[in-house]
């Protein structure tokens, strides 16, 4: 089983897990890419005040220092 299905497995139990506990929520982490992005997910079974929100975070994550990654490089010799 691929990432994306378990991620859909994942959501798909948490939300039947939530119908069945009114006023509960419940938070999924997972990875994407190759392991180098990060997800967060927070469901509830009420609304927030201020609605829905997405937040962008991408250029906030370029701020931080980074080391270069020596997969899939060779050496020779």
């Amino acid at each position: 089983m691929g990432l994306l299905a378990i991620r859909v497995h994942t959501t798909a139990t948490l939300v039947r897990l939530l119908r069945n506990q009114a006023g509960s929520s419940g938070l999924l982490t997972s990875v994407g890419g190759v392991l180098d992005k990060q997800a967060v997910n927070v469901l509830s079974t009420t609304p927030p005040d201020a609605g829905f929100r997405y937040a962008d975070v991408t250029s906030i994550t370029q701020e931080y220092p980074t080391v270069p990654s020596e997969v899939g490089t060779t050496e020779k010799g």
